[in-house]
């Protein structure tokens, strides 16, 4: 698999196909934590601005952001938005885990982030090289 890079002008052209998973994924982190979070076009908004990356793939898409520690300098890309379309239970992080690296290796990261509410990671992201970091998975690259 490849993840191609969707260039903010292109957004639009891509964003009807988008949405949707994003809602999908709202509704979930809604249900399970019991809080608002962003909107959709909060994302559409970060993509347009380039604070944020959309990669997509025949399987799905990523949205990232590369951050940097203002103190230490140490920049961590960080997968903001992850979703595959039906993959026979198959996460999109699993499916594109070595386009991840090469792309985390290419910013100048040091780790690789994400955040989940979904307890089967527990058992997913230790093969992947992630350890548990608080509520957030860490990969060193």
């Amino acid at each position: 698999m490849t993840l191609q890079y969707i260039n903010p002008l292109q957004l639009n052209s891509v964003w009807d196909i988008i949405k949707p998973g994003i809602e999908n994924i709202l509704e979930e982190l809604n249900t399970n934590i019991q809080r608002e979070f962003w909107i959709p076009e909060d994302v559409f908004h970060q993509i347009k601005e380039e604070k944020a990356v959309l990669l997509t793939c025949p399987e799905g898409w990523v949205v990232i952001r590369v951050d940097q520690d203002k103190y230490s300098g140490v920049k961590v890309l960080r997968i903001w938005l992850a979703y595959a379309y039906n993959q026979a239970g198959k996460d999109i992080r699993e499916l594109a885990q070595n386009d991840l690296d090469i792309i985390a290796k290419n910013y100048g990261c040091s780790f690789i982030e994400w955040q989940t509410t979904r307890r089967g990671w527990d058992r997913l992201a230790p093969p992947l090289g992630y350890v548990p970091g608080l509520v957030t998975y860490l990969k060193r690259i």
